[in-house]
């Protein structure tokens, strides 16, 4: 019994020890998760100048293959499988034929051929023409 009282009066101690330093860890650590932050310490974000790409005056593209199929056509153009309708390098694929595939880009109509020729026309000259 009287070790008992030893181990029940060691334990107070150390409890009565321990509890002010718990208390002074937990006060350390709590904080408010839904206090906003102080806008005038976070610093200020900066503005960047974003340009647009400029466009190459001639599109280097090189027609590979075409298989024509209604709507359904499809043309290689460097390598990349391109259907009706679909873009490459901001030029939209309109036609498919057996050796041509033509693409249109700010109203100007490319032609790319099987035999690595491109022509490039403007649609708008070409309307008012006919």
């Amino acid at each position: 019994m009287k070790h008992l009282h030893q181990l029940a009066t060691v334990s107070m101690f150390c409890l009565t020890m321990i509890e002010p330093l718990a208390a002074e860890q937990y006060s350390r650590l709590q904080y408010d998760p839904f206090n906003r932050p102080d806008f005038e310490t976070l610093p200020k974000p900066i503005e960047a100048k974003i340009e647009k790409p400029k466009q190459p005056e001639v599109w280097d593209a090189r027609l590979f293959a075409t298989m024509r199929s209604g709507q359904h056509s499809l043309a290689n153009v460097n390598g990349n499988i391109i259907a009706i309708g679909e873009s490459i390098d901001g030029y939209r694929l309109i036609e498919v034929h057996e050796r041509i595939a033509v693409f249109m880009n700010d109203g100007k109509r490319y032609e790319l051929d099987l035999d690595g020729t491109n022509k490039e026309n403007d649609e708008r000259n070409l309307s008012a023409n006919k």
